[in-house]
């Protein structure tokens, strides 16, 4: 067995001879330069990959700690760089650098700016590792790489306009990464571009116009980002973009109409930001679109009428805006597996058609300010969406009719319909008299069931007289010795919880009505 001094000497010759010409072996070796001794433990040989490329390597293998990589599998002991843990060569075992696949194998340090020696290499992915420091701006002399991705490390600094002379790259990812500075007009460049994925990086600014001029792009993603302005009308010259992923940023204005000619588009996300005015009826154009998600904007308006010929939709969400009207009938024709209508402003009844929809797994209507009486047909859809409907709170114009039949449909026994009490106001008060009364004296002696009904009882005459200011103050006051009552371990939250959410109706229907 070799002495670890032995070893290290024959790693130093190897070294030497691996980053020496074929030439030179011929003659005397010389003695190892300074750099290259640096590189103790990794070797190359000469015959498969040029000098400058087994150099390369060997700094990559030393500026991001190699020795700690979780796959270093033949790296220093093997003289063949093709054989090394990924690192792919164009002729098998020899031949250039082609490839440099290191995703998730725990690189930490930074990127070394000798990878741009590696001229012949067509993919450098080295997503989820711990790489820190700026993006080499090198990169961009690359003149065959196709793929570069480093996604989910920790690199920082601002994105290189250099990337925008790559002239063959079609896959581009920067994303979580702790980036700076705005998006390079100069990506713009990339006309082989398929794939961009800057999201999470921390990026500021506006999106650049010359982005539309990606015609190859199928898939943009700038999400979670604080981006700001309007978007720019030439997106919409992207006609093979499937998937547009816009959330959580800053950005303002309206969706513009040119978007309507995306019609490749699958996946619209642009939930999250600023946008305002009204929906662009070109929308509705967007044939194959699966999903649109737009909550937590400013629009105004109604849903478009246009938006009945998007029959490929499963995932509609508009929470969280300012639409206005009544909810289309037309939605209930659509293949949707999620609508999402909450927190707006629609008006008017349910339509009958969003009961015909056997595709239906969540329904969100809660916090608009629809009214009329829940249909039969609509209440049996509580127990085919498994929870996932809400009518409440908000809606208190919507009405539940306190009818064994609308009772029987109520399959977790909680005494509502989507979140919405089965009856009116009076009813539900009504029944919390009775349930508070059934305590006794299992739970509750006379006289606490008697204080709490008694101020039940005074709410509930208040309001039906008008006067809903007292009735309030009434149902706080019930509200409040329910809750010394928990306190105090008279009941449990278990058992106050039902007369709680009742308490919690009945304020928010005569609030409304004041």
């Amino acid at each position: 067995m070799l002495s670890r001094p032995s070893i290290a000497a024959l790693a130093i010759t190897l070294l030497a001879v691996a980053c020496t010409t074929a030439d030179d072996l011929t003659g005397p070796s010389p003695a190892p330069s300074a750099q290259l001794v640096a590189n103790v433990g990794i070797s190359c040989d000469v015959t498969t990959i040029p000098v400058a490329e087994c150099q390369a390597l060997a700094s990559l293998y030393n500026a991001t700690a190699g020795d700690a990589w979780t796959d270093r599998t033949n790296w220093g002991t093997d003289p063949n760089p093709c054989t090394w843990n990924g690192v792919v060569c164009t002729e098998g075992d020899h031949g250039f650098v082609q490839e440099l696949l290191f995703v998730d194998n725990n690189l930490t340090g930074q990127i070394p700016a000798s990878l741009s020696a590696l001229t012949h290499v067509e993919r450098i992915l080295f997503g989820n590792n711990h790489l820190t420091g700026p993006i080499p701006a090198s990169i961009g002399t690359l003149p065959l790489l196709e793929a570069f991705s480093v996604f989910s490390n920790a690199l920082t600094g601002e994105i290189p306009a250099a990337l925008g002379d790559l002239p063959s790259l079609e896959r581009l990812d920067l994303s979580n990464n702790p980036l700076v500075g705005t998006i390079p007009p100069a990506l713009g460049n990339l006309t082989h571009l398929t794939r961009l994925d800057l999201s999470n990086a921390q990026l500021t600014g506006t999106i650049p116009a010359t982005l539309g001029n990606l015609s190859q792009l199928t898939w943009l993603a700038l999400a979670g980002n604080s981006l700001t302005g309007a978007l720019p009308a030439s997106i919409g010259q992207l006609g093979q973009l499937e998937m547009l992923s816009l959330t959580f940023n800053e950005l303002t204005g309206a969706i513009p109409a040119s978007f309507g000619q995306l019609v490749a588009l699958k996946e619209l996300k642009i939930s999250g930001n600023h946008f305002s005015g009204a929906l662009p009826p070109e929308l509705g154009n967007l044939v194959n679109l699966e999903h649109f998600t737009a909550g937590s904007n400013d629009f105004t308006g109604t849903i478009p009428a246009s938006f009945a010929n998007l029959t490929k939709l499963q995932y509609l969400t508009l929470t969280g805006s300012a639409l206005t009207g009544t909810l289309p009938a037309f939605l209930g024709t659509l293949p949707l597996e999620l609508l999402g209508l909450d927190d707006n402003a629609f008006t008017g009844g349910i339509p009958e058609s969003l009961t015909a929809m056997p595709t239906l797994e969540q329904l969100r209507l809660d916090g608009n300010q629809l009214s009329g009486t829940v249909s039969l047909a609509f209440a049996a859809l509580e127990g085919s969406l498994n929870g996932y409907c809400y009518l409440a709170p908000g809606n208190v114009g919507l009405t539940v009719p306190d009818a064994p039949e609308y009772h029987a449909l109520d399959t977790n026994g909680d005494g509502r319909i989507c979140g919405l009490f089965i009856g009116t106001a009076a009813d539900v008060g009504e029944d919390a008299i009775d349930a508070i009364e059934e305590l006794v004296p299992s739970v509750l002696n006379g006289g606490q069931a008697n204080a709490l009904t008694t101020k039940l009882q005074h709410a509930i005459d208040k309001a039906s007289q008008g006067q809903y200011a007292v009735a309030l103050n009434m149902i706080n006051s019930f509200v409040t010795q329910l809750t010394d009552m928990v306190t105090n371990g008279t009941l449990t939250p278990a058992q106050a919880a039902p007369f709680l959410a009742q308490a919690q109706f009945l304020i928010t229907e005569w609030t409304a009505l004041l």
